[in-house]
């Protein structure tokens, strides 16, 4: 299995695997704090692409997310797929 092969691999994973794993609250801990900090970084991007290039730009220069996750998807898939065989 792929995600077992990554985790014996990288010390990263198997680091944050030891710690959540032996204590619930070290967890949540490490869930609300990744969840803050892609929240603020989110936020931050969202307010410096408003202030500088503005609703004019956005308007203009928008793409369909929806295409581009669902072609990510397919490729990312495709790709496992063919490193496993």
């Amino acid at each position: 299995m792929l995600i077992s092969r990554t985790i014996a691999t990288d010390t990263g994973h198997a680091a944050a695997a030891n710690l959540m794993t032996g204590n619930a609250a070290i967890a949540v801990g490490v869930a609300l704090a990744h969840t803050l900090a892609m929240t603020v970084s989110g936020g931050l991007v969202a307010f410096g692409v408003y202030h500088w290039l503005g609703l004019r730009f956005l308007s203009k220069s928008w793409f369909n997310l929806d295409l581009v996750w669902a072609l990510s998807l397919i490729v990312v898939g495709s790709v496992s797929l063919l490193l496993l065989q």
